[in-house]
């Protein structure tokens, strides 16, 4: 049996759609920031993709409808958060653990170091691995509910994996409030010609559910479970990171965030491929959100732009990001601190 296994990888965001906020209409909109504004300076955040070459040029327009429907909920300002950094401690490990009902004896916990690398914390509990980041965000994984590639069974109907998902975490408690359900993807799949055949089959093998933490009425992480071909929860990612108000700030229009498409990243096609090799005309974007997005170690949570849409004759979408608060708020990427240092 020839197999070629292919890995479908649900984005374990702190990515995700915005909800109606109708009445953050009534101030005006500015243009720029204030001049002599004491706001603190943000270092403007890496949005993860790699920029360099040519890029490709895109003639833009808005399908009907969108800019009408998205305008309905982009505030004038929003809450930039300060990332809160706390060394992760056994202790933390210990609690996640027990919520997945595994208890660590205290003979064995006096017996591992109180931190880690400062960053992260990991520990292998019986088959279960759980490791927690210094920003609250942690992973757990079951090493023996893994799939296994073509030896794996089907992963169940989209339905059920809510269900699975839903009964795991009611037992563990570890959705916390401010989260509801968003969707269910496919997270691993295998393509392999059987024995006697001729003709090669792709088979999901495991299953991602995806529940969405919404702060101030806009995503700003999610837990995110995989659900394998067993009908049992094999992994669980949570995003969700500890943040403190730092303060408001004043944001791109989306007219603005689509002039600036290609500026603060290139735009890319599925998988994150960056296009360089033709120009598209006529390319027509169709959702536009604004969402929440904290790179791993930087000292901030800011908005950015999401855009995404079509272009005709391609079957590929195309996906940009565009930071949302203004310019003149934001030092170049390396510089500047929340409070200007």
């Amino acid at each position: 049996m020839r197999s070629a296994r292919t890995v479908a990888m649900a984005l374990v965001p702190v990515l995700a759609t915005a909800v109606v906020a109708a009445l953050w209409l009534t101030a005006p909109r500015m243009s720029a920031a204030p001049s002599g504004s004491s706001m603190p300076t943000l270092p403007a955040p890496g949005l993860g993709y790699a920029a360099g070459g040519p890029l490709p040029a895109y003639d833009y327009s808005v399908a009907p409808g969108v800019l009408e429907s998205v305008r309905m909920y982009i505030p004038d300002e929003i809450m930039v958060y300060r990332m809160i950094h706390k060394p992760p401690t056994k202790a933390d490990v210990r609690k996640i653990a027990a919520c997945v009902g595994i208890v660590i004896p205290d003979e064995q916990y006096a017996q591992i170091s109180e931190t880690q690398d400062g960053h992260r914390y990991r520990v292998s509990l019986n088959d279960v691995d759980v490791e927690v980041e210094d920003d609250g965000s942690f992973h757990i994984a079951y090493r023996n509910e893994q799939p296994r590639g073509t030896e794996s069974p089907e992963a169940p109907p989209d339905d059920v994996v809510k269900r699975v998902a839903d009964k795991y975490l009611t037992r563990t408690g570890l959705l916390p409030e401010g989260c509801r359900f968003k969707s269910v993807s496919t997270r691993e799949a295998v393509t392999f010609t059987p024995k006697g055949s001729k003709d090669n089959v792709t088979r999901v093998i495991s299953k991602t559910a995806i529940y969405a933490h919404y702060r101030g009425g806009f995503e700003d992480g999610s837990v995110v479970l995989d659900v394998n071909g067993g009908r049992r929860v094999c992994a669980v990612w949570s995003s969700i990171r500890n943040v403190e108000p730092l303060a408001n700030y004043l944001i791109l229009s989306p007219e603005e965030a689509i002039e600036r498409l290609g500026v603060d990243t290139p735009v890319v096609g599925p998988g994150g491929t960056i296009r360089r090799d033709r120009r598209i005309h006529k390319a027509v974007i169709d959702r536009i959100e604004l969402v929440y997005f904290a790179g791993w170690n930087e000292p901030t949570m800011q908005p950015i732009y999401q855009i995404s849409g079509a272009a005709p004759g391609f079957a590929d979408r195309f996906a940009g990001r565009v930071l949302a608060v203004r310019p003149g708020y934001l030092a170049p990427p390396g510089l500047g601190h929340p409070g200007g240092g």
